[in-house]
């Protein structure tokens, strides 16, 4: 995500790694702002392959926000639906791998009605199939 110094509700720094029997559990990523979703996908895939070979989770549950989306109004990166969906098919790997294909997502952010009426619908199809 960007850098909580821009965005609402200015949590989520990188020295943020969780509290109590949860620290060390947190890993939070900061993005300049403008970053387009090349780098956006990298860093994901990069932390989520970390975190994974850290915490070997038997469930992976996925507070899948869309606000970093191009097109997003209160959006300040720039990632398309094509990186979304590539995180989606790394998601679905890592589960696959770790978790028996146990998994689920939360939609928790996103302000583009049109972004959300587009990839939803998609998302939960791929994951169907």
């Amino acid at each position: 995500h960007a850098s909580p110094a821009h965005i609402y509700p200015g949590t989520g720094f990188d020295s943020e790694r969780g509290v109590g029997e949860g620290e060390g559990a947190s890993c939070n990523v900061t993005l300049p702002l403008g970053t387009d979703g090349d780098v956006w996908y990298e860093k994901f895939q990069e932390y989520l392959n970390y975190s994974v070979e850290e915490h070997q989770p038997h469930f992976l549950l996925v507070g899948a926000g869309f606000d970093a989306h191009k097109d997003d109004p209160y959006g300040v990166l720039n990632v398309s639906d094509e990186h979304y969906f590539q995180a989606i098919h790394l998601l679905a790997q890592v589960a696959d791998k770790y978790c028996q294909n146990q998994w689920g997502l939360f939609l928790e952010g996103g302000y583009n009605l049109d972004v959300l009426k587009r990839l939803v619908p998609r998302i939960i199809s791929h994951l169907a199939d």
